[in-house]
């Protein structure tokens, strides 16, 4: 796969450049399903991850005031990132607490870049090919 994105950035303006490959169609089955391991999480997918994080810690979760702020900011990330997250900060904390929202987003939005950009060029390139 990669070595056939390489050749369209890469290599499509070279005239023994092929247009249609095999690898092609398997690639555009494969990025519905890349997509759909970036789906943001839900209120509920937040919540037990706190309520994970609280518990493992034996710590109160904040109150409603303070979930609210944590939805509004950890939605906006997809759930594979945000588990991946609370993996690490439960494995890495020292000290028994919450993790403030800023925590999460300075170990997610990294990735989160990365990966949305990669999926973003790879749609892109694959749509070279169908306009081509």
């Amino acid at each position: 796969m990669m070595l056939r994105v390489y050749e369209i950035r890469f290599q499509s303006h070279l005239l023994n450049y092929s247009n249609n490959s095999d690898t092609d169609n398997e690639i555009k089955k494969v990025i519905p399903k890349l997509q759909s391991k970036l789906t943001l999480a839900t209120s509920k997918d937040v919540a037990v991850v706190i309520e994970t994080i609280s518990s493992t810690f034996s710590i109160p979760a904040p109150n409603e005031l303070g979930l609210v702020q944590y939805f509004k900011i950890l939605e906006t990330y997809p759930l594979v990132f945000l588990n991946e997250c609370m993996d690490k900060l439960i494995r890495e904390f020292r000290y028994p607490r919450l993790p403030l929202p800023v925590e999460f987003v300075d170990r997610i939005d990294v990735e989160n870049n990365y990966h949305n950009k990669w999926l973003d060029r790879l749609c892109n390139d694959m749509n070279k090919v169908d306009n081509k």
